[in-house]
């Protein structure tokens, strides 16, 4: 849990007598929780990955969800399905997951047109060969209003995994008004994606779009980091209406290195860089 997060949940087998658990703590103290698993195959209801849904637009997205097998044996058959009003409760397979581990898995989000702001419940339910139900948690999805800054979901091509990114989507505009630009805004250590964009002002002249660096610290925006970027860039020109003449770079303090390193890397994709307090290297850091 190199984050100090509390939210890695482990699978250990505990033998009679004495067993010896070994840790590698990671920024500041650790702790340390045993409880039995609420089912042999479980949800982990944190570290969930949502998508926000747009007000008026109907949503074939998805979600990701950590899958723990408590077992012995590997866990193969299963599905996940997210089931409630307005919801299609189509189910995705889930790969395997080996014994006494877990893995953070994908599954559809479909849904209706959502008519105002607000919350849709459902509820996630993990089932077995066979179709059994082994395991539910309740789950919401947020609904806001085409204006609002949200958080956008999508497969990626990188490792087949559910990532997202943050989009502040531009004000609207005349039709006399030029299409908006694209600023991709790498995010700081310790800062979440979704903050990143939340943390601008809606503009008329440009979309934030903020990439997710593959975690709060990630990898520098070096290697999977800066591949999440160039993916959410691509992903972000082939979906928004925008001036390609205009695609800027910008980031604060981590994301300001992300900013060079992206800038010089990828040099004919931006007309201009803008790095805040960003370090050239890690050893000029």
């Amino acid at each position: 849990d190199i984050y100090n997060a509390g939210y890695v949940h482990l699978p250990i087998l505990l033998h009679e007598g004495t067993n010896h658990l070994f840790f590698r703590a990671g920024r500041g103290a650790f702790k340390i929780r045993l409880y039995e698993p609420p089912a042999p195959v479980f949800l982990h209801r944190e570290d969930i990955t949502l998508p926000d849904l747009v007000v008026g637009e109907p949503a074939d997205t998805w979600g990701a969800v950590v899958v723990i097998n408590a077992t012995c044996e590997p866990a193969t058959g299963f599905t996940l399905a997210l089931r409630g009003s307005g919801l299609s409760d189509k189910a995705t397979p889930v790969p395997a997951i080996i014994p006494l581990t877990i893995r953070k898995v994908g599954f559809r989000i479909q849904t209706d047109a959502p008519a105002r702001e607000g919350r849709i419940e459902g509820t996630l339910e993990l089932r077995g060969p066979g179709g059994t139900l082994c395991h539910s948690i309740p789950l919401s999805l947020e609904t806001l209003g085409p204006e609002r800054h949200r958080k956008v979901t999508f497969l990626s091509d990188i490792d087949g995994s559910v990532q997202y990114f943050a989009l502040r989507p531009a004000m609207p505009a005349s039709p006399d008004d030029r299409a908006p630009a694209i600023l991709l805004s790498c995010h700081g250590a310790g800062v979440e994606a979704q903050g990143q964009a939340g943390a601008y002002s809606p503009k008329s002249w440009c979309h934030v779009v903020a990439p997710t660096n593959r975690r709060p610290y990630g990898y520098d925006w070096e290697d999977f980091g800066r591949m999440d970027a160039m993916e959410v860039l691509a992903i972000a020109e082939e979906s928004l209406k925008h001036d390609p003449s205009r695609i800027y770079l910008s980031g604060h303090s981590m994301g300001g290195h992300g900013a060079w390193h992206l800038g010089v890397t990828y040099p004919d994709c931006f007309a201009a860089i803008g790095p805040s307090a960003g370090w050239l290297s890690r050893s000029s850091y």
